[in-house]
């Protein structure tokens, strides 16, 4: 939270007395964004954590392996996200907005599965409702790296593809 705070002062001052142009204004603006992002993510990751030693003291409703394989791909869009940034390669971050329609298909699909569980077994409930709040997690998470990796696409080429279809993009 302090750094998202110094970072948007230091952005402040620095347009406020340098006058900026175009990449440079952009850069300023992308570092403001995506040090919200990064705090968001921060964010989701300590509710994840919190969710997981709940989880930890009852027994699995099913094999675990959509949460890790969210985690993964999560993990993936954000080192994706800011090596692109630092490594000035906006055409890595088509595949990192990608990735993101996976983990929302993924969470989708756990939410659907874990629903059936709940209707089927009342007493599972409780750990159903964690592990879609742990799935919800991630899936944000991956929202704030698919924010990063736009940002960081607008940086580099001036091209603002937010709000274009998922079809178009990139």
């Amino acid at each position: 939270d302090r750094l998202e705070v110094e970072v948007d002062e230091l952005v402040a001052g620095f347009m406020a007395t340098q006058a900026p142009v175009a990449l440079a204004c952009r850069l300023m603006l992308a570092a403001s964004k995506l040090s919200s992002d990064l705090e968001r993510i921060g964010d989701q990751a300590v509710s994840i954590a919190r969710r997981s030693l709940i989880l930890m003291d009852e027994p699995p409703l099913k094999p675990l392996l959509d949460i890790p394989r969210m985690g993964a791909d999560v993990l993936a869009m954000i080192r994706g996200a800011t090596d692109a940034f630092v490594e000035i390669t906006p055409e890595k971050c088509a595949d990192i907005i990608k990735m993101d329609v996976r983990v929302d298909d993924i969470n989708r699909q756990l939410e659907r599965e874990l629903t059936c569980f709940m209707v089927e077994s009342p007493k599972t409930i409780t750990r159903a409702l964690n592990l879609m709040l742990v799935a919800r997690f991630f899936e944000r998470a991956a929202d704030h790296a698919k924010n990063i990796a736009e940002q960081v696409y607008y940086l580099y080429t001036g091209q603002d593809i937010r709000h274009e279809s998922e079809f178009s993009k990139v």
